[in-house]
């Protein structure tokens, strides 16, 4: 079969483009007949260790699509598997994107592709015989995706990846071997749900710069660390980087309930949703240890839970260690014990808080944040800390503890300045459910709020520095309190949006496909994409009124 499909491979690239040039796909649908080459949606490889065979062995192959339906490791028609191998799995391979969610077989077209209304499913339960909270799941792939040494070109986009049991790392295990040797493929649109391993249920890293862009780890399990992830280096500046990512309803069974990190990694998370992990002992969503440096920007934590200490965010990181915490919303996040949002007992060297919003966490000391040690230093500047159970901050007597233009309650004082302590008027803190911490949660802020125009007078807006929702920093003068800014729709900065304001658009209209706009009309720029347009109208309508 190999053979056949080699020599088809030849005939196309030289008869065509250059090899470097070509695109050479394979087609997989497990509903295609057996016995197919893989050329063509008609002549369909029935199962996907068919393709990757191939394309580990010839290197030629840039594209495996693979049509809707569900797919085990250990089935192939090459006779290179054993039916019911628990070690089997899906092997990842530089230079080749293996891409799901097409129609296949029986479609008008296709190649019509749905991620959603046509799942691919990775599946490790090699019975088929699954059922709810991990039963039945003995006989499951140790691993479904593996990755060894890889760069960025190793791609899977738009799969679902399901029924691993066995660790590190049930649904996706990827271990480099050293710093030059790592283990760094591209994750796009994936889903890695209901797996579960000793370390790192959803997903195991080693040595792995891998780098993950609107994947969704949920439901996942861990026996010790990482519900959802679990990553170690052993090197500085290695670790994987999560872009617009989804964490959620994950568990582990000692601590990081969402991930765990750690060994001198780098953990990037940006643009992500942490929320409703669990862990046993600490860190409900994150539980940082060991050297690790974790840079978390415009994410939301909510609602994570710890039976110990940490209900988001646990970290003993070390002296080399570094957490810091940019344009990020904390709600409704649960301790046991301390540190409701964040806790540090005292082994991490430097922490800091940037632009934050807690609101509605709890613990027993420390609601908001708990930090002891005598080596420890903490920086809060421009953050909203209100309304958190047990306290707000709780800070060991030798902490170093830096605080500015911050609104919090039970206000600390002599630790900086600018900082208040008033109520922020939040335009509704827990929604319309009376829940903190849920997706209705809405901690934008009133056009009275005490905090808008009091942040740190020094701060300059740039093109990379944004709100929680996008949107430009620094809209009406200076910079506001808290995770978001307020002022969009309000050109004339009077703390209203009304025709008033509206009398400027044409001063700031571009067109679709212009820009940049005229200095100062930053505030009509509700897509943030330097255009103002008719897609900025429909902004403008929403907050039409606001005063």
């Amino acid at each position: 079969m190999f053979a056949r499909c080699s020599l088809t491979i030849l005939i196309f690239t030289s008869a065509c483009l250059p090899l470097a040039q070509a695109q050479v796909i394979r087609y997989v649908d497990d509903d295609a007949a057996t016995g197919g080459d893989g050329l063509a949606w008609a002549t369909a490889y029935k199962c996907l260790q068919d393709a990757l065979w191939e394309a580990g062995a010839n290197g030629t192959i840039t594209d495996i699509r693979v049509a809707q339906g569900t797919y085990t490791p250990d089935v192939d028609e090459g006779g290179q598997v054993t039916p019911g191998d628990r070690a089997a799995n899906f092997g990842l391979i530089s230079g080749v994107k293996l891409k799901g969610g097409y129609a296949g077989l029986g479609a008008r077209d296709p190649d019509a592709r749905d991620i959603k209304a046509q799942e691919t499913i990775l599946s490790g339960d090699l019975a088929g015989d699954d059922g709810p909270d991990f039963a039945n799941d003995g006989e499951n792939s140790y691993h479904v995706v593996t990755g060894g040494v890889l760069d960025a070109t190793a791609v899977l986009d738009g799969v679902t990846i399901t029924g691993g049991n066995g660790g590190p790392g049930g649904g996706v295990s990827l271990s480099g071997v050293s710093a030059s040797l790592s283990s760094d493929p591209t994750l796009v649109d994936c889903t890695i749900r209901a797996n579960r391993g000793g370390t790192g249920g959803g997903m195991y890293f080693y040595r792995s710069a891998a780098s993950l862009t609107g994947c969704t780890l949920s439901g996942n399990l861990s026996g010790t660390s990482g519900g959802g992830f679990a990553a170690a280096s052993g090197y500085y500046f290695l670790g994987p980087t999560f872009l617009r990512c989804t964490v959620s309803g994950n568990s582990a069974g000692s601590e990081g309930g969402g991930g765990h990190a750690s060994g001198e990694i780098l953990l990037k998370m940006q643009e992500c949703t942490l929320s409703e992990n669990t862990a046993v002992s600490d860190g409900g969503a994150l539980h940082l240890s060991q050297d690790t440096n974790a840079y978390v920007t415009d994410c939301v934590l909510r609602k994570n839970s710890a039976g110990g200490d940490g209900g988001a965010v646990y970290s003993n990181a070390g002296v080399g260690g570094y957490a810091g915490f940019t344009n990020c919303v904390f709600g409704g996040n649960k301790a046991s014990g301390d540190g409701g949002a964040y806790r540090d007992p005292g082994f991490s060297s430097y922490q800091g808080f940037a632009r934050c919003t807690f609101n509605g966490n709890t613990a027993v000391h420390g609601g908001a944040i708990s930090v002891y040690g005598d080596d420890s230093h903490v920086g809060v500047n421009n953050c909203i800390v209100w309304d958190n159970g047990g306290g707000e901050l709780s800070f060991g007597p030798y902490t170093s503890v830096t605080m500015n233009y911050s609104d919090v309650d039970h206000y600390l004082s002599g630790t900086g300045t600018g900082n208040i302590r008033v109520y922020p008027r939040f335009v509704d803190a827990d929604g319309p459910d009376g829940i903190y911490g849920t997706e209705d949660d809405n901690l934008r802020l009133q056009p009275a709020s005490p905090c808008i125009n009091t942040g740190d007078p020094a701060f300059l807006p740039g093109p990379e520095k944004t709100d929680l929702d996008g949107h430009s920093r620094v809209l009406c003068g200076r910079l506001d309190m808290g995770a978001y800014e307020f002022g969009i729709g309000d050109y004339d900065c009077d703390l209203g949006v009304d025709l008033d304001d509206f009398y400027y658009w044409d001063r700031c209209v571009t067109g679709p496909g212009g820009g940049p706009y005229d200095p100062g009309c930053e505030a009509f720029d509700f897509e943030y994409d330097a255009d103002v347009d008719l897609k900025d109208v429909a902004g403008f309508q929403m907050v039409f009124g606001i005063d």
